[in-house]
């Protein structure tokens, strides 16, 4: 009998090790994603909204861990979606998922961290805070799975939390506000968000992360594909807002985004806004954003190798961004490149920006169709219409597409710039360079492509379009 049990207990033991060696040469959870917490009163949204935003930026931070970034995940937003399945989408190791209740002054928060390989639950917590404490939350939940997982948080992600003080608690509410409707890009939110950061500065004139988003809310209003503010005055704006936001709380990867927005759009400093982007990297290289819009600066000044690295990042942080990867090619002429990328993402837009480039004049026309659908065409297709029209020779129909424009600009701001590829296309050249010069003058967005816009590249050799490239300091 002994000389049985003993047998017994030697299997199970054997069995039980297996297991634990098993479970030690486990992958490591190396990759996270945050999905949008639930609330079931559509008034907390933004609160829910925040929480969740709140925990990809502090986790981002944590060391080993790539976190995919706020658009690749508000994606699932409302839906009922199965962790393992988002998991496997996003190719991620772990997926959490959390739910958000107030009752007054109340906040239960449940989360749970869900290990994509097998579904099972890795760690699970719940949160009874009162709404006042919501401010550190984050840091707390962060920490916790650091725990769970063995993660080193590094003395980094500390020094980048601004502690909420109780007293504090509003001012961060009415942050979290302006955060939820600038998300929403219409001008109509953009300008509540404005109003929601401006009160929270009010109420604590230091508050760095205000001052970031009121950055990022005049950078808004200043893009003609939102509008409300012309661009000079949009940026200008935005660059004491984000001059502030650097000053108040310099380990803020976000508020150094928002600088090196302004320095590439509207001081033209190249050195600087780079410096910028790096040092947002550094503080968070999980910033999809970051990488995203570090590309398009190395992009616009012709270092297109560089610029596909950091789009391929980006990418890797968003899977939504991937046919960003294709503009870098685009701007370089290295079309059929390009063509591969943006047709692996369906991206009719930068398809039909390389069939106007390479002459397959219908082939444009189609999938500029495909890109407007059943809305209403935006400005920038519009003017990827009237290009094609105007190459093809068609002055009548290219004309009906600037008067277009032009009825538009007399109701909001329509970019110089779309003007200036149309006029190059009919081989106006003085015209299109009176636009290009009326763009620089409103300090334009568009005009950071000057220097590698395939649609301009007959103007080059024109003295006033290298005077436009001086101007703008370009390397």
């Amino acid at each position: 009998m002994v000389s049985s049990a003993l047998a017994v207990i030697l299997v199970i033991g054997a069995v039980l090790g297996l297991k634990f060696r098993r479970s030690q040469q486990s992958p490591a959870i190396d990759s996270i994603a945050v999905l949008p917490f639930a609330n079931a009163d559509a008034n907390t949204d933004y609160l829910s909204d925040g929480i969740t935003a709140g925990l990809i930026h502090t986790l981002s931070r944590v060391p080993q861990l790539r976190v995919m970034s706020r658009a690749a995940v508000f994606h699932y937003k409302g839906q009922q979606a199965d962790p393992q399945r988002v998991g496997r989408d996003l190719n991620v190791a772990a997926v959490l998922t959390g739910t958000v209740a107030q009752r007054g002054e109340n906040l239960h928060i449940d989360t749970g961290l869900v290990d994509v390989r097998d579904g099972s639950e890795l760690w699970g917590e719940g949160y009874d805070r009162k709404l006042s404490e919501i401010g550190n939350l984050q840091q707390e939940i962060t920490q916790d799975i650091s725990t769970k997982l063995q993660l080193r948080l590094s003395s980094q992600v500390d020094s980048a939390q601004e502690k909420i003080s109780p007293q504090d608690s509003e001012t961060y509410l009415l942050y979290l506000h302006g955060r939820y409707y600038l998300d929403h890009q219409t001008t109509k939110d953009v300008r509540t968000a404005i109003d929601y950061f401006q009160q929270a500065i009010s109420r604590n004139p230091n508050f760095g992360r205000a001052y970031a988003g009121l950055a990022d809310a005049h950078i808004l209003l200043g893009q003609p594909w939102v509008g409300g503010l012309p661009p000079k005055q949009a940026l200008q704006e935005a660059k004491t807002a984000a001059e502030n936001a650097v000053r108040l709380s310099s380990d803020f990867s976000e508020a150094h985004v928002s600088l090196a927005q302004v320095m590439m759009l509207y001081d033209w400093d190249w050195r600087r806004a780079e410096d910028e982007y790096q040092r947002a990297i550094e503080l968070n290289p999980n910033s999809a954003q970051a990488h995203s819009q570090y590309s398009t600066l190395l992009q616009v000044q012709g270092r297109t190798a560089a610029a596909v690295r950091e789009a391929e990042k980006a990418a890797q942080l968003d899977p939504n961004l991937g046919f960003d990867v294709g503009y870098p090619y685009y701007t370089a002429r290295q079309y059929d490149q390009a063509e591969k990328i943006f047709r692996r993402y369906s991206d009719h837009e930068g398809l039909a920006w390389v069939y106007t480039a390479t002459g397959r004049y219908p082939g444009a026309i189609s999938e500029m169709k495909a890109a407007v659908g059943d809305g209403a065409p935006s400005d920038t297709n519009l003017a990827s219409l009237g290009q094609v029209y105007a190459r093809q020779g068609k002055k009548q129909e290219a004309e009906k597409v600037m008067d277009e424009l032009v009825q538009r600009s007399k109701k909001t701001y329509v970019s110089p710039v779309h003007l200036a590829t149309i006029y190059t296309g009919l081989g106006d050249r003085e015209r299109a360079l009176t636009a290009l010069e009326q763009a620089y003058q409103e300090h334009d967005p568009y005009m950071i492509y000057l220097k590698v816009s395939p649609p301009l590249e007959s103007l080059q050799s024109e003295p006033r379009f290298q005077a436009l490239l001086r101007g703008m300091n370009f390397p």
